[in-house]
């Protein structure tokens, strides 16, 4: 499967997951998977939330982020 995303646009995110600020994106979803390229500007946040029912894993290609990861209590 190939994902031509140097054909789609960003699309701006106002707040996303309950974040500061806003991060442009590019997505892929297929139902169960979704694959997203995105840009925060110095100073955006993500938002705290949880992947109950799947996983996530984040490349930085570019710049100094901080990740917070916050524990759950599972049973």
């Amino acid at each position: 499967m190939r994902f031509e995303f140097n054909k789609q646009n960003y699309e701006r995110i106002d707040n996303f997951k309950g974040g500061e600020k806003y991060i442009d994106a590019k997505m892929f979803f297929d139902g169960k998977v979704r694959i997203l390229i995105g840009r925060l500007i110095p100073g955006a946040t993500i938002g705290k939330h949880i992947h109950e029912t799947n996983g996530e894993v984040i490349f930085i290609r570019k710049g100094t982020p901080e990740v917070k990861f916050f524990p759950v209590m599972c049973g």
